[in-house]
């Protein structure tokens, strides 16, 4: 989500983070007609024409099939990301200005308020407050 965050121009922003979330729900609707394709196909080969998903007992499903077999479809997957990964060319990072220089108020000091307990002992927590024009802050 990040990536299509920052790597998108400004004005796909938010088209981006909708075609992550559209990618994600088409994912989980996928993997339910992958599971009734695993039966079919499976179902076909073995000699109970059971497929490996197929019933309720598990002592009798092929689940650690199943499971190796979508181990080696990750292991696919991650060649396929190593591959466009290295393809890709991130933007370049823009420098940040120091935040004093574009901010022309006061500057943050740091504050501890008295009312504040400190949960279990820990040191007293401390706020950002305004100094005050015309007052010390020493």
């Amino acid at each position: 989500m990040e990536f299509f965050y920052s790597e998108a121009p400004k004005g796909m922003k938010s088209l981006s983070t909708s075609f992550s979330w559209l990618s994600l729900s088409i994912g989980y609707y996928l993997s339910t007609v992958f599971v009734e394709i695993i039966n079919s196909v499976t179902g076909k080969y073995t000699s109970s024409k059971r497929g490996w998903l197929e019933g309720l007992d598990m002592n009798k499903n092929h689940v650690e099939l199943f499971y190796w077999f979508l181990a080696i479809l990750s292991i696919v997957n991650l060649g396929n990301y190593v591959y466009w990964a290295n393809w890709y060319k991130y933007k370049k990072d823009v420098p940040i200005e120091p935040i004093n220089e574009l901010i022309d108020e006061p500057v943050l000091t740091a504050g501890t308020p008295s009312n504040i307990p400190s949960p279990l002992g820990w040191s007293p927590v401390i706020f950002a407050t305004k100094q005050e024009e015309g007052t010390d802050s020493t």
